[in-house]
């Protein structure tokens, strides 16, 4: 089974709310699908992870058909991309999509060029590959950008303001989970599986940390889950998007999606609409957010 995170083709502003890429974190391959999950670990923790397989052969190659369709995989036996550009690449592999938590892809060919990569463990690597959690295997994903594209980043702690997800004051309105793990095929660390999309949020199996991201994506700003739920829900979010949160447009590299319903305009703010259906809250405040600082990539290395 294919772990997928595909996404619409269609453009929108960000007041209709953007759900990226983002992999994360379990999903099935379907059209305007997303999955969000909290970044992956940097480099700095790959020090204290298990020895990785590495990916016995990766071909990369410069998507020349450019008709805007793009999707990113995790298959049974690596790791799949169809017209991807480098910042979006980048953006899959640390966990990072808000646009002031990234810094230094500025120059147009890492969005403009697109690339499709097809890479592969070897055969003596597929259990331990097929073990492996969300998190380590973006891991590998880093690894083969430093490989092919010459990536090198580093991460900084900037002071910000954020929003604190917290439980609201009659407790959560959430239901358990019955139908999660659902097998095999699911990778072990995705942080749920989102059936639709903005404004319209139905989510199975998913954590806390999976909602903040999404709510991050949402809002535009990072998203702290403090609510101290452990566990999987299955919930339904359904909101009006307040145009006063359409911050600076598409977030780079992504072209935005459309709704999958036209949002009620009498309908509660986003805002409300966490409190009265989740029963959680959330609250402005200011913290530390990680930085994503790349410091140098460049165009593929040859197949």
């Amino acid at each position: 089974m294919n772990t997928c995170i595909d996404r619409s083709r269609n453009l929108r502003r960000r007041s209709l709310l953007l759900v990226a890429g983002l992999a994360a974190i379990a999903s099935v391959c379907a059209v305007g699908q997303t999955n969000p999950t909290q970044p992956a670990p940097g480099p700095q923790a790959a020090n204290s992870t298990p020895k990785l397989p590495q990916f016995a052969v990766a071909s990369v190659r410069q998507n020349i058909r450019n008709d805007g369709r793009w999707r990113i995989s995790f298959t049974h036996d690596g790791f799949s991309a169809l017209g991807m550009s480098v910042r979006q690449l980048v953006q899959e592999a640390y966990g990072v999509f808000e646009e002031d938590r990234i810094v230094g892809l500025d120059a147009n060919w890492l969005s403009s060029q697109k690339y499709d990569i097809d890479a592969k463990v070897d055969e003596s690597d597929l259990e331990t590959f097929q073990s492996l959690d969300y998190d380590h295997r973006r891991l590998m994903q880093q690894a083969l950008l430093t490989d092919r594209f010459k990536l090198a980043v580093h991460l900084e702690n900037k002071e910000r303001p954020i929003y604190v997800l917290i439980l609201a004051k009659n407790g959560p309105k959430l239901q358990e989970s019955k139908t999660y793990p659902r097998g095999p095929g699911t990778i072990k660390g995705m942080g749920g599986l989102q059936r639709r999309g903005d404004p319209h949020l139905t989510v199975e199996g998913g954590t806390m940390p999976y909602l903040a991201k999404h709510l991050s994506l949402t809002l535009g700003r990072t998203v702290v889950d403090k609510t101290g739920l452990t566990g999987r829900y299955d919930y339904k979010l359904d909101w009006t998007p307040d145009m006063d949160l359409a911050a600076t447009g598409p977030m780079p590299g992504y072209p935005q999606r459309a709704a999958v319903q036209a949002p009620d305009p009498s309908g509660p703010s986003i805002f409300t609409a966490i409190q009265e259906q989740l029963g959680l809250k959330l609250e402005s405040q200011k913290g530390p957010v990680e930085i994503l600082v790349v410091d140098r990539v460049e165009q593929p290395s040859e197949n």
